[in-house]
């Protein structure tokens, strides 16, 4: 309200002035302020005073409005690399578990091949044995035959 806002009756006038939040309107001169003949200059003063808040209130939110902008644009920032370095991370980890598990199976398979290897040769021996024991054997039945022969003669 400015200073000249009126209701035009006096006594709504001073009821509006003393209802709750009337004071916050520093443009508004109160009754008991206003003078016809006092020299008002203090009105004038009040509402530069007023402004002046009001442009500094107003930077205030402008300053932390840019600073909140900035902020966002750093955490997004922020966060944007971290998820390439989780990204990069991750990656590696892969990596490394595929070169761990290529390990594992070249070690599994050597080993199957080792066994394999050791399985044949025991088979083998077990063979080589089998044939010179029946082959043993063979001689005996023979030797057996033999003496029976020359012994019948």
């Amino acid at each position: 309200m400015e200073r000249n806002d009126t209701f035009f009756i006096p006594k709504t006038e001073r009821l509006v002035e003393g209802l709750p939040g009337a004071e916050y309107t520093p443009t508004y001169v109160f009754h008991a302020n206003r003078s016809a003949s006092a020299d008002n200059s203090w009105v004038h003063e009040a509402k530069l005073k007023h402004q002046k808040q009001r442009q500094k209130k107003e930077e205030k939110k402008k300053k932390v409005k840019r600073m909140s902008a900035t902020k966002a644009k750093t955490d997004k920032e922020r966060e944007v690399k971290k998820r390439l370095r989780d990204e990069e991370t991750a990656s590696r980890k892969r990596q490394k578990d595929e070169e761990e598990d290529k390990k594992k199976q070249n070690r599994v398979e050597k080993r199957l091949a080792q066994l394999n290897i050791q399985m044949d040769d025991k088979l083998f021996k077990e063979a080589l044995v089998a044939r010179e024991r029946n082959l043993q054997n063979f001689v005996r039945g023979m030797n057996k035959e033999y003496n029976r022969r020359r012994k019948a003669a």
